[in-house]
């Protein structure tokens, strides 16, 4: 079982809460779940970091509008995708990341 931490920004657009209900709706299906704080969860599977990954991509997320990381915690890997404005820094900061 691992802990991976996802955060994410979605363009605010007329799409914007059908977007944010899809991608919640799948970080609400894992079995351990925190969502406290804004656009940020915690949660724990047995899914490898691409297929959690890979889930919440195939929710409502636009790549062209949206940004998320999701970075397993429990280990040093971590995905970015989406519309990721300084994709420099956040390799300076997380040097294993794979930016898709």
């Amino acid at each position: 079982m691992a802990t991976y931490a996802i955060s994410f920004n979605l363009e605010y657009d007329d799409k914007y809460i059908d977007r944010y209900n899809s991608l919640m709706k799948v970080i609400r299906s894992f079995p351990t779940v925190w969502e406290e704080t804004t656009s940020f969860a915690l949660i724990e599977s047995t899914r490898s970091l691409e297929e959690v990954e890979r889930s919440l991509f195939l929710s409502d997320f636009s790549p062209s509008k949206d940004k998320m990381l999701v970075i397993n915690v429990s280990h040093d890997a971590c995905i970015g995708r989406g519309k990721i404005k300084y994709p420099a820094t956040l390799r300076k900061l997380m040097p294993a990341i794979e930016i898709k």
